[in-house]
C-alpha cells in the first residue's frame, strides 16, 4: 500500500518535472543552521552537563532529542523529563535557554536574504528543527520567516533526507522543482538531487572564516546563480 503511494508520488513528480523543463531560476531553498543562522551547542552541553549523572554523555542526549522533536514526537522540557527526569521549573529554564543560545543570528545572511527579496526571488526554508528553536527564531529573528516558505520537520512530521520530506515539499509548491538548494550536510543534499533540486554545500562557519572581501564575492557569486540559473558553474562548497 505505502508502496505504491509512494510510486504513484514519484511518477506525479516526474511529470511536474517535465512539464517545467525551463526552470524559474528566482527560486531557492535553504536550510537554516549553519546556513542562515550559526550553531553552537557549547552552552547547552555546558549546563546539561551541571544536572546530568556524571558518566552520561550529553551528546547522547542531543542526539536523541534532534532525532524526536525534528519531527514532533517531543519537546526539549519533554525529553529532559523522560531520560534525566529534571522537572525543577528552575533547572528547565536554565536548559531551556542554553538550548535557545544554540542559535546565534547572523547579519550578513539576513542581509542576502534581503537583497533576494528585492530582486523578487522566491524562497523557502527547509529545515530539520523543532518546536523550541522555531518559536525563538521567529521571535528574535522575523525577517529569516519574512516572505519565506516553510517547510519545517516537527511540523511535517519527517525530516531530511527522507523521501517523504522532500516529496511532501514539492508536491505542495512544484513551482520549486530544480531550484537551487542550499545545505551543509552530504546525505541531504544527496536526497535534495534525487528530487530534482539543483544542489551545493554551503557551510556558513567557513563562509564567516573568509575576509569580508571573499565573503562579498562568494555572495554575490551565489546570487548570481540564482538569478541566472546557471547551475552547472556551482562550486562543491564555499
Amino acid at each position: 500500500m505505502l508502496e505504491d503511494q509512494i510510486i504513484k508520488l514519484e511518477q506525479y513528480l516526474k511529470e511536474l518535472k517535465e512539464k517545467r523543463s525551463n526552470v524559474n531560476a528566482a527560486h531557492a531553498c535553504f536550510d537554516i543552521g549553519n546556513v542562515l543562522v550559526q550553531v553552537n551547542l557549547e552552552v547547552f552541553t555546558k549546563e546539561l552537563k551541571k544536572v546530568i549523572p556524571p558518566n552520561h554523555d550529553p551528546m547522547f542526549f542531543l542526539e536523541h532529542l534532534q532525532a524526536t522533536q525534528d519531527i514532533g514526537l517531543s519537546t526539549v522540557q519533554q525529553a529532559l523529563r523522560a531520560q534525566h527526569d529534571i522537572f525543577e521549573q528552575e533547572k528547565v529554564q536554565i536548559l531551556l535557554e542554553a538550548w535557545n543560545a544554540t542559535i546565534e543570528p547572523n547579519e550578513t545572511m539576513l542581509k542576502f536574504l534581503e537583497n533576494l527579496r528585492s530582486e523578487g526571488v522566491k524562497m523557502a526554508l527547509l529545515s530539520n528543527i523543532g518546536l523550541e528553536h522555531a518559536n525563538h527564531l521567529k521571535k528574535t529573528i522575523p525577517d529569516l520567516f519574512l516572505n519565506m516558505i516553510h517547510h519545517l520537520s516537527f511540523e511535517v512530521g519527517a525530516r531530511k533526507p527522507s523521501k517523504i520530506y522532500f516529496q511532501s515539499f514539492l508536491l505542495d509548491h512544484p513551482n520549486f522543482l530544480g531550484s537551487i538548494y542550499a545545505d551543509d550536510r552530504d546525505e541531504n543534499l544527496k536526497s535534495g538531487k534525487k528530487y530534482s533540486f539543483k544542489t551545493f554545500k554551503f557551510c556558513l562557519d567557513e563562509l564567516m572564516l573568509m575576509p569580508l572581501s571573499k565573503q562579498r564575492k562568494e555572495l554575490d557569486k551565489l546570487k548570481s546563480y540564482i538569478l541566472d540559473g546557471k547551475y552547472n558553474c556551482l562550486p562543491g562548497k564555499f
